[in-house]
C-alpha cells in the first residue's frame, strides 16, 4: 500500500478539471534557467512518485503551447498506464508537461498533489525572475499578488472583493494584461445601468427586435469584449432575472442577443467586483447562489491601505524615487 493511500478519494473528470484549473502552477525563474527548472521538476517528481506511490514515470517531456489555455487531460493506456498532460505557466508563457505513469485511477489525485510538490521544490532551486511587476499594484500584500497571478493564468472567473477605493478595477486591468489576452478590456458599471436596459447593454440586440430598436442592431458589451476581458463592477447590482443569463455565458461561453434566433459564441475572461457582502445577498434571495459560486473561481480580497501599514515604507520609497527629482 502506498504511503499516501489515506489521501486517496474518488473524483470524476469534471472535478479533476476544476481542481487543475484552480491549481495551475505559475512559476517565475530566470529565463536562462527555464530548461534547468523543467529538468529539476522531472527529477523531483520522479523521486516523489517512487517514494510515495512506489512507481516511476516515463516519457516525461515539456513543450510550449500555442493554445491560449492548454487543458489538463488524462488518457488511459494499456497495462494500467495513464497518460497525463498538465498545463503550467513559466515566465508568463504556457507549457504543457506530458508523462506516463502506472497507477490506479484512484491514485490520480495523489499524482497531482506530488506534481505540485515537485513544482515547489524545483522553484526553490532556481533563481527567481520577477516578470510580474506593476506600479499599479505596488503596496499590495504578497499573497494578493500571488492571487492576481493565479487569476491571470486561469480560465476561471475572478471575483474581487473590497471597500470602495481599494483599486478593484486597477487589479482587474492588471489581471487582463498579465493574462496575455489580445482582446480589449471592457468595464461595465452594473450599478449605473437602469434595470430595464441591462440586458440590452450586456447582450445587445438584433435589428428591429423591439420597438425603438436600431435598424442595424447593437453589439452588447459581451460581444465587444470577445477575445479579451469583461469586468463587471458592482456585480451585486445585476437584476436577478439577468443573472441566469450571465450564468449561461460562464458555463457555455455563449449568449443570446435580444431578438436573436441563435446564440453568439464568445471567448472572454470574466472578472467581477463588488463592495457588498454577496453571501448576505445570496441568503436574502437577491443574488443567485449558483452564480455566486461560479464567479468565485479565483477570489481576491483586497484590504484597504489602513490595513497595510507594513507596506507604507515601500510606497513612500517608490514615490520619492519617482518624483524626487521633479
Amino acid at each position: 500500500m502506498s504511503q499516501t493511500s489515506d489521501y486517496c478519494y474518488s473524483v470524476n473528470n469534471q472535478e479533476l478539471m476544476k481542481f487543475m484549473e484552480q491549481m495551475l502552477p505559475v512559476v517565475n525563474v530566470s529565463h536562462s534557467t527555464e530548461t534547468r527548472f523543467f529538468e529539476l521538476l522531472k527529477e523531483s517528481f520522479t523521486r516523489l512518485c517512487k517514494l510515495y506511490l512506489s512507481t516511476s514515470i516515463e516519457d516525461f517531456s515539456w513543450s510550449s503551447s500555442d493554445i491560449h489555455n492548454p487543458e489538463f487531460s488524462l488518457e488511459s493506456l494499456t497495462s494500467s498506464g495513464i497518460s497525463v498532460k498538465i498545463p503550467i505557466v513559466v515566465n508568463h508563457s504556457r507549457f504543457l508537461v506530458v508523462f506516463k505513469i502506472y497507477v490506479s485511477h484512484r491514485d490520480i489525485p495523489n499524482v497531482l498533489f506530488l506534481f505540485q510538490m515537485a513544482v515547489f521544490e524545483a522553484k526553490k532551486l532556481c533563481p527567481i525572475h520577477k516578470t510580474h511587476q506593476d506600479e499599479k499594484i505596488l503596496g499590495l500584500p504578497d499573497e494578493i499578488v500571488s492571487k492576481i497571478k493565479q487569476a491571470a493564468h486561469s480560465s476561471l472567473p475572478t471575483l474581487i472583493l473590497g471597500e470602495t477605493g481599494v483599486g478593484k478595477e486597477v487589479i482587474a486591468e492588471v489581471i487582463h494584461r498579465w493574462s496575455g489576452r489580445r482582446g480589449p478590456f471592457i468595464a461595465v458599471n452594473c450599478g449605473a445601468i437602469p434595470h430595464g436596459l441591462f440586458e440590452n447593454e450586456l447582450f445587445g440586440h438584433e435589428p428591429y427586435s423591439f420597438t425603438g430598436s436600431s435598424r442595424t442592431g447593437v453589439q452588447g458589451k459581451l460581444e465587444i469584449a470577445n477575445g479579451g476581458t469583461l469586468f463587471l463592477d458592482e456585480v451585486g447590482e445585476i437584476p436577478l432575472y439577468s443573472q441566469a443569463k450571465l450564468l449561461r455565458v460562464i458555463e457555455r461561453k455563449e449568449f443570446w442577443k435580444i431578438g436573436a434566433v441563435r446564440p453568439t459564441a464568445v471567448d472572454i475572461k470574466i472578472i467581477a467586483a463588488t463592495n457588498k457582502p454577496l453571501k448576505e445577498l445570496v441568503k436574502a434571495g437577491r443574488f443567485r447562489k449558483d452564480l455566486y459560486y461560479r464567479l468565485r473561481g479565483v477570489e481576491i480580497h483586497v484590504p484597504p491601505l489602513r490595513d497595510r501599514g507594513n507596506k507604507l515604507d515601500e510606497l513612500i520609497l517608490h514615490f520619492v524615487q519617482k518624483y524626487g527629482n521633479g
